[in-house]
């Protein structure tokens, strides 16, 4: 009998929840604010179910949770520009993780911060008029200013030098685009970019790729640090 109650209400709640009664993009914007931080949990408990049985990447799946919701919520997809700056970005992105890596143990934050500010800077020029040519020369001059860029996370934690160097990568970007628009060509080409980032990825020691071994994550400061955590 208490089974039977439990299951009936595992699966009232179940049906309850705002997950399930989302058919497409459209009923975002029906929702409110509360409901929309719901909706987050929702997708974030599926995804961790989902991904515990089938196994993948977690934390890169969970950290764009409100980030999709918020786009789908707010702009008219794929109907707002903004939305395909982002898709054109994602496109970079895509063409750097199959023919280099995106990732920071492989290559370095290159390869991470790196990528990023290719990124964005691929969309930035999109925003701002450029045509395909433009937007991959935007986004070779991004890549080649953070070549060689190693990741040597102190502690090991995404913090120190991280959120510093992303904020670097943003201002990289924003002044790649310009260069870009400004009618200034990569005298290298964005494909023989994408493929030094790739060998100079693979040339970096073990310890400069998010071991926390080398680099500032080593230096008197850092161990210090790391002596306060502890």
């Amino acid at each position: 009998m208490f089974l039977n109650v439990a299951n009936n209400i595992n699966g009232a709640l179940v049906m309850d929840k705002i997950l399930n009664k989302i058919e497409s993009p459209d009923d975002l914007k029906k929702l409110n604010k509360d409901e929309l931080k719901t909706l987050c949990s929702e997708i974030r408990e599926f995804l961790i179910d989902s991904v515990s049985e089938t196994g993948g990447h977690l934390a890169s799946n969970l950290g764009i949770v409100e980030l999709t919701v918020a786009i789908h919520s707010v702009f008219n997809v794929p109907e707002d520009k903004m939305v395909k700056a982002m898709f054109v970005s994602a496109g970079v992105g895509a063409v750097i993780a199959e023919n280099a890596s995106i990732a920071g143990a492989s290559g370095g934050c290159q390869a991470e911060i790196g990528s990023a500010s290719a990124m964005a800077a691929a969309g930035l020029a999109y925003l701002e008029g450029g045509d395909a040519e433009c937007i991959s020369h935007a986004m070779a001059f991004a890549l080649k200013n953070m070549l060689g860029l190693t990741c040597d996370p102190v502690c090991g934690l995404v913090e120190v030098p991280c959120i510093k160097r992303n904020s670097a990568g943003a201002v990289n970007a924003i002044s790649s685009a310009q260069m870009a628009m400004a009618g200034i060509r990569s005298a290298i080409t964005p494909d023989e970019v994408i493929d030094s980032m790739r060998r100079i990825g693979n040339e970096l020691p073990a310890c400069l790729k998010e071991t926390g071994e080398g680099g500032l994550a080593v230096t008197p400061s850092a161990l210090k640090i790391k002596e306060r955590l502890n």
